[in-house]
């Protein structure tokens, strides 16, 4: 059907694009729903094991490597079925390379954001703690002065999730909304990436990370930098959990505060730095608009006498010496490209959740709180 009004014609246009924009949105809920299951499987499997055999995991080594595989399983598998389906349907996209778009400042600043992430869920832990709940108990990783099961945990707890959480959260979620607003993409990736821990100590981390590797794969138009930005802030993790027991606390300690000022002071320059610039390209764009306008800045003599027209006809404007030729007729946009112009997210982030997305949220937060009652339910109760 076909609209001679051009409002009917964009109306009908945003319509088909937000219920494509729903569809989206209910892919990702499914796939979501098949990590729970597949979790869920994982990890009953595990516990049949141990009720069976509580000796078989004896072994830190071994216990790590099952964990690992166990994680691969329920993290791998939803995401090979996606790409499988949206291959097939002809729906697959793929991330970006890199853009120009400052990627070493954006992933220092990515990690700065990454530890206030860890502070938020300190504060949280110690906020439980004060009410006799021990948060941290039920997540400690084991370390000893074993380099080999440090080696382990190094591919177990940051390698492989580096790899697979960016390939679930930013590579598909992200890139399967971002068409559609990528401020809503930045979000939910977030949000679906902090539920899909269902831990309570690593939800605030999670999401406050979550955001800031969203934006940084946004911002370069690739996942290759919050894949390092994953791997080291884990490394970094890990090293500190080992490090008390090949040297001592008070080196620990030493070593904790100096990487955590370091990294926040490079992440807040970095962040100043990446500011600075997009100042700097707002005063140009404007300085071009002023001058498109016939109302240039007010520039001396000498610097205008610099401006030579390449440069001028580079930032986007050309001063006409010469008559100006009539504007040639543009020709008139589709309906599809004007849709494709439309942002789609109207209103608060909620109302434009779409029910499957909804429905797995709740069951996310659930099993949640389930498993805060079932780890450290017993502790508040003194049990």
């Amino acid at each position: 059907m076909i609209y001679d009004n051009v409002t009917g014609v964009l109306t009908l246009a945003k319509t088909k694009r937000r219920s494509e924009f729903f569809k989206a949105q209910n892919r990702i809920a499914y796939l979501m729903f098949t990590v729970l299951l597949c979790e869920l499987i994982g990890g009953v499997t595990l516990a049949i094991f141990e009720i069976t055999d509580p000796q078989m995991f004896a072994n830190d080594r071994v216990k790590e490597i099952v964990n690992g595989l166990v994680y691969i399983f329920y993290m791998l598998t939803p995401s090979l079925i996606y790409l499988s389906v949206q291959r097939k349907n002809g729906r697959v996209r793929h991330a970006a390379k890199p853009k120009d778009a400052h990627p070493f400042a954006l992933f220092l600043f990515g990690l700065g954001v990454v530890y206030v992430g860890q502070l938020a869920s300190f504060a949280m832990a110690s906020y439980f703690g004060g009410m006799g709940i021990d948060l941290y108990s039920a997540t400690e990783q084991t370390a000893s002065a074993d380099p080999v099961l440090f080696v382990i945990q190094i591919i177990h707890v940051a390698l492989i999730p580096a790899i697979l959480e960016e390939l679930l959260a930013r590579h598909i979620i992200l890139t399967e909304l971002a068409p559609y607003s990528r401020g809503f993409a930045v979000m939910v990736s977030a949000l679906m990436f902090s539920l899909m821990h269902m831990n309570p100590i690593q939800m605030p981390f999670a999401f406050i990370s979550g955001l800031a590797m969203a934006y940084t794969t946004v911002a370069t138009g690739s996942v290759i930098p919050t894949f390092f930005l994953h791997f080291i802030n884990n490394s970094i993790s890990i090293v500190l959990t080992f490090l008390p027991s090949f040297t001592d606390e008070k080196t620990t300690y030493i070593a904790d505060t100096v990487i955590t000022f370091a990294i926040l002071t490079a992440g807040a320059a970095a962040g100043i730095y990446l500011l600075l610039i997009k100042r700097g390209k707002k005063a140009k764009e404007e300085q071009a608009e002023e001058t498109y306008r016939g109302e240039p800045a007010a520039i001396s003599i000498e610097e205008t006498a610099e401006i030579t027209t390449e440069e001028t006809v580079r930032d986007g404007f050309a001063e006409a010496e010469t008559p100006a030729e009539p504007e040639k007729e543009q020709p008139a946009e589709t309906a599809e490209e004007k849709a494709a112009k439309i942002n789609v997210v109207e209103g608060g982030i909620i109302n434009n959740i779409s029910p499957a997305m909804r429905a797995y949220t709740i069951a996310a937060l659930v099993c949640t709180l389930l498993t805060f009652f079932l780890l450290w339910g017993g502790s508040a109760l003194g049990l």
